[in-house]
């Protein structure tokens, strides 16, 4: 019997990561968790800093804002606290 792995419908686009990186990994895991947990895409924001990190927003279809290098907890934090 064969494994049919299914790309989680919260990703919406392959990654940019380097080849064995593991970001994407860890977008994938972190895709079908939402997916399980029934998290509608419409209730995620994803937030990144510089760098690698910030390609994950382009990946999931979700909202995303970009913060300083360093910043992304205490952006996130603000953030939910304004949207509360």
């Amino acid at each position: 019997m064969a494994v049919v792995c299914k790309t989680p419908r919260t990703i919406i686009s392959a990654t940019g990561f380097c080849a064995g990186c593991g970001h994407g990994i860890i977008n994938r895991i972190t895709a079908e968790a939402l997916e399980e947990l029934g998290v509608d895409k419409k209730t995620i924001m994803a937030l990144g800093g510089v760098g690698c990190c910030s390609l994950m927003g382009f990946n999931f279809g979700v909202d995303r804002i970009g913060s300083p290098h360093g910043r992304a907890p205490s952006c996130s934090y603000r953030y939910q606290e304004a949207a509360t």
